[in-house]
């Protein structure tokens, strides 16, 4: 939607390429992070105004895009194509669909955080399984029309802050049989190190 801010991509494929030919000569597979679709500027969606998601108040120069958009998942089946064209070694995509970033329309607990969350109309009258099927199923569709070796796993960090329980049955339920759910199985749990009392927040 933006060209200017990916200067430079046919030159980061072919890096990208290489460093998965070159790792496929030992056994090793490089994964890449995938966080998206990426928040773009308030003038962006000024002149595409059908294509504006959620924004926060306390960030009022940004919003998502909207994840309910045709255009948008459009955008992200074509992009994996891309990668997975340039670089048919890879071994798979770590997704994450709640993170620091606001990403989805869904993104930073937008359910329940609705004081600072100013939120998509589009996609607030669906679930936010729906929404969140949607955009992986837009990742893996790109992915899938060019290699079905590459994994894809959805890392489901922040899932317990922003999604109920029943919210993550509902959205493993709509995900491709192929897509590998990846649980955060440590959160809050307590640890006494060298004496010192603490508590594994994430990242285990």
């Amino acid at each position: 939607f933006m060209p200017e801010r990916s200067e430079g991509w046919q030159k980061r494929l072919e890096t990208l390429a290489a460093l998965c030919n070159r790792c496929a000569r030992y056994g090793i597979k490089v994964y890449l992070y995938i966080n998206e679709p990426r928040q773009l500027p308030m003038e962006f969606f000024a002149e595409h105004p059908e294509l504006k998601g959620t924004s926060r108040y306390d960030q009022n120069h940004v919003a998502t895009l909207c994840s309910s958009h045709e255009k948008v998942h459009q955008y992200l089946r074509d992009s994996m194509r891309t990668l997975c064209t340039a670089a048919p070694n890879l071994g798979g995509f770590i997704v994450l669909t709640q993170s620091e970033n606001n990403t989805v329309c869904y993104s930073h607990g937008a359910r329940y955080n609705r004081d600072i969350i100013n939120m998509c109309p589009v996609c607030a009258k669906r679930s936010i399984s729906d929404v969140l099927a949607d955009v992986i199923g837009a990742i893996h569709q790109g992915v899938r029309d060019v290699n079905d070796k590459i994994n894809i796993i959805l890392y489901a960090w922040c899932f317990s802050r922003h999604l109920t329980d029943e919210d993550r049955q509902q959205l493993i339920q709509k995900l491709p049989n192929d897509v590998i759910y990846l649980q955060v199985s440590e959160t809050a749990i307590p640890t006494k190190i060298g004496g010192v009392d603490g508590v594994v927040a994430d990242y285990s």
